[in-house]
């Protein structure tokens, strides 16, 4: 991310994601010059969230839109 974000003329840099991981990698990727993200999630369901995604909790993904301040 940081590699990319320091190429002349990169002014926006996104990121789409199931957001999975968001929680532990958002404020790095934050500081490696991400601007935007977008979370793409099939439901919001704690339970149908765990079969979609065979075993993910919903809940972890919300805590990373929260602690890093993500807009929603």
């Amino acid at each position: 991310m940081e590699q990319i974000a320091g190429i002349p003329g990169i002014n926006d840099l996104s990121l789409t994601t199931n957001g999975v991981l968001l929680e532990e990698y958002a404020g790095a990727l934050t500081q490696a010059g991400l601007h935007r993200i977008n979370i793409s999630l099939d439901t919001v369901d704690p339970d149908q969230y765990k079969i979609i995604t065979r075993g993910g909790e919903i809940r972890k993904v919300i805590r990373g839109i929260v602690l890093h301040r993500w807009q929603v």
